[in-house]
């Protein structure tokens, strides 16, 4: 079972969950058994950057230890999807943010393709993350003891981690619409009722999130489904 997904970020509880739906173990994958995603846009191309099994076992391992979470990132919510990419296609840059620290932001993209039809330079998607050499990767894991997380594809790490606005205010706080998502497919039992989409709005200094069950759960089911969450 092999599933290469593009489009919008998603959590790492995602893949779990979806892992859980056909039987695969993501710590014990069988030979051509994945669940693997790119980041990409029309006007980019597809491919900007692209996960591979060791980035795939970095976040999981980010997402698990939070010393390792600290390191690449600082402080932060969510573990950003990470992924490779080619220096020699694509100079990125940060636009510091005040939803990401710790060297993260926004991403300016110039394409480096002589032979492009249309070049573009530092282009913003609204995308926002972190960009991490892969030397610093390296020594980050080798410091913690963690040798055989090392990627052996010695590209650039661009760590995604959302859209610049999915972000909402209540009560002096920020929350990243990206935190609801991993919070949806956190529990694997009450993911498996809802559609995965939700509504979140702010409303006299609190967040109200509205998320949207499958047509196939009860009447009755839904009282019980609401005291869960």
């Amino acid at each position: 079972v092999q599933f290469a997904m593009g489009g919008e970020w998603f959590p790492e509880s995602y893949r779990q969950y979806l892992a859980s739906l056909v039987g695969v173990d993501l710590d014990r994958p069988r030979p051509r058994t994945r669940i693997v995603s790119s980041m990409g846009a029309a006007e980019l191309g597809f491919n900007v950057c692209f996960e591979s099994d060791d980035t795939v076992r970095l976040r999981r391992l980010a997402d698990s230890d939070e010393r390792v979470r600290q390191a690449l990132f600082g402080s932060i919510d969510t573990v950003p999807k990470i992924g490779h990419y080619d220096p020699l296609r694509w100079f990125i840059e940060v636009t510091p943010t005040q939803e990401l620290r710790s060297g993260g932001g926004a991403f300016a993209f110039t394409s480096l393709d002589l032979d492009a039809a249309m070049p573009l330079v530092r282009y913003q998607t609204g995308d926002c993350g972190y960009i991490l050499p892969y030397e610093r990767v390296r020594q980050i894991l080798r410091g913690l003891k963690y040798d055989a997380y090392i990627p052996a594809l010695k590209y650039p790490l661009m760590a995604v981690a959302g859209r610049t606005d999915h972000t909402l205010t209540a009560a002096g706080k920020s929350v990243r619409m990206e935190f609801l998502r991993s919070l949806v497919y956190s529990q694997g039992r009450l993911a498996s009722t809802t559609t995965g989409q939700f509504h979140v709005k702010a409303r006299a200094g609190r967040l109200h999130l509205r998320i949207q069950l499958q047509a196939t759960v009860e009447p009755h089911q839904r009282a019980k489904i609401q005291a869960q969450w």
